[in-house]
């Protein structure tokens, strides 16, 4: 203190403050990030053939979505998935995930619906049954993947992994819409059997 003023550091002149004077500043960057990722993927959705509008729909942010999103704007468009191959597409990505947790192992992947802190599962433990579901399903997947394999080959499974869970970009599945599409259908209908024999089973035996 010195002649009654502080030596503190001078307040900024250049920062947005409200009307309180409290800095608002952090909140501008803010925006000004957002904006400037919000451009980033519109001019991505623009390469891949989706209309930038969509840029703030959270379907574009991964390649499931954007392949929903070119159905939904041209049903008859050859590089889109329709929503029931789209819902096939998330729920085979949320078995994998579930298995990779309860059996321990990594798939070396960011993803929000699979939280690993040094290879352990966060989650409460699963239950037997909810064990056992998830093989039932991981298996008639992984069943309905290979038999689409042994026809038009392995290219089939890697290409619905890398779709679904590496989140390929489009242009990595140029050409290969249709095999993704047969794909999906399949496990579709493989999860369709399960759901059917399960609503079945709960109808006869209630719990």
């Amino acid at each position: 203190m010195q002649g009654g003023l502080s030596l503190g550091r001078p307040r900024k002149t250049n920062v947005h403050r409200d009307a309180n004077g409290i800095s608002r500043e952090h909140e501008r960057l803010q925006k000004l990030d957002y904006e400037g990722r919000l451009a980033r993927r519109a001019l991505d959705l623009e390469n891949d053939g989706v209309n930038p509008e969509n840029a703030p729909d959270r379907l574009a942010g991964v390649t499931l979505g954007r392949l929903l999103l070119r159905w939904r704007a041209d049903k008859s468009d050859p590089g889109g998935i329709s929503q029931k191959q789209y819902n096939t597409g998330q729920r085979l990505a949320s078995v994998i995930h579930r298995h990779a947790s309860i059996n321990g192992y990594s798939l070396n992947i960011k993803s929000p619906g699979f939280i690993m802190i040094g290879g352990q599962d966060c989650n409460e433990p699963p239950s037997d049954s909810e064990i056992a579901e998830n093989r039932e399903y991981f298996k008639a997947g992984y069943d309905a993947i290979m038999k689409i394999c042994r026809e038009y080959g392995l290219h089939a499974r890697n290409l619905v992994y890398g779709v679904c869970i590496e989140n390929w970009p489009l242009e990595n599945i140029h050409g290969k819409f249709g095999l993704l599409r047969i794909t999906l259908n399949e496990v579709g209908r493989a999860y369709a059997t399960i759901d059917k024999r399960r609503q079945i089973s709960n109808w006869i035996n209630p719990t």
